[in-house]
């Protein structure tokens, strides 16, 4: 997640590129010190979590798009999947639909 941050942050000041849109798949819980310090004013963002994901709790998902909204993103509704650590076809079906709508 905060590699992601960091890129969109980078293409916007050096490149005057705004990214379409970002996906993070069960993202690791961060600092909202690297949220404060990216803006993400008009990217809209997919969030999604395994119900059952130890590795990446799905209980980190509402402080994520919490955080990601206070840098201007356009968060979708948070994708809960059925499944641990891993992307599942219902992961991959939401990807592309994301993306659809967003890049294209």
């Amino acid at each position: 997640a905060a590699v992601a941050l960091a890129a969109a942050a980078r293409a916007q000041k050096e490149l005057s590129v705004q990214p379409p849109g970002l996906l993070l798949i069960a993202p690791p819980a961060f600092s909202t010190s690297i949220a404060d310090s990216a803006s993400l004013a008009g990217v809209k963002v997919l969030v999604a979590y395994g119900d059952s994901d130890e590795v990446a709790p799905a209980s980190g998902g509402e402080p994520m798009m919490k955080a990601l909204s206070s840098c201007g993103a356009q968060v979708e509704p948070l994708l809960l999947y059925a499944g641990e650590h891993e992307v599942t076809v219902e992961v991959v079906d939401a990807t592309k639909t994301f993306f659809g709508l967003t890049c294209f």
